[in-house]
């Protein structure tokens, strides 16, 4: 272990980090630490899919995977946007928005950033494209009749 001016090797106190940090349990939680992955955003997609699929109410598997679909990919698509300014009617137009809240886990304030309103405009893409695969589908049943 390199030594650390402070921290000469061989002091007490060096001895003692050294037994600490090479100790085999602490190596073994190391490990477990480094794959840590918070599930803010799990929990955020599992809230979204109540949206789509309502527990009181009961669906066939088809209609299941249609709905989760949707989920995905109303959660993905709204995943990553930008933070909300204020508008120009504010004295501090132009700046990131934030809300104040106390969770509590932290017991005490936290400022979270407001994000953009969430917006459907792949519903539209999509919605175009199920269109376009109708009609193409009918051009070529009409054809093979013919």
């Amino acid at each position: 272990m390199k030594s650390i001016p402070w921290n000469k090797a061989g002091s007490p106190s060096h001895e003692a980090v050294q037994e600490v940090v090479f100790k085999k349990r602490f190596l073994n939680d190391l490990k477990m630490l480094t794959e840590f992955h918070h599930t803010g955003q799990l929990e955020v997609f599992h809230s979204l899919m109540l949206k789509y699929l309502p527990k009181r109410q009961h669906f066939r598997y088809r209609g299941m995977v249609d709905r989760t679909q949707l989920a995905a990919l109303d959660h993905n698509f709204n995943l990553n946007r930008p933070q909300a300014v204020a508008s120009t009617k504010d004295d501090q137009a132009g700046q990131a928005r934030y809300k104040v809240v106390f969770p509590k886990g932290q017991k005490d304030w936290v400022a979270k950033p407001i994000k953009e309103a969430k917006t459907y405009a792949y519903v539209y893409d999509m919605m175009h494209q199920v269109i376009r695969a109708k009609v193409k589908k009918k051009e070529i049943e009409g054809d093979q009749s013919a």
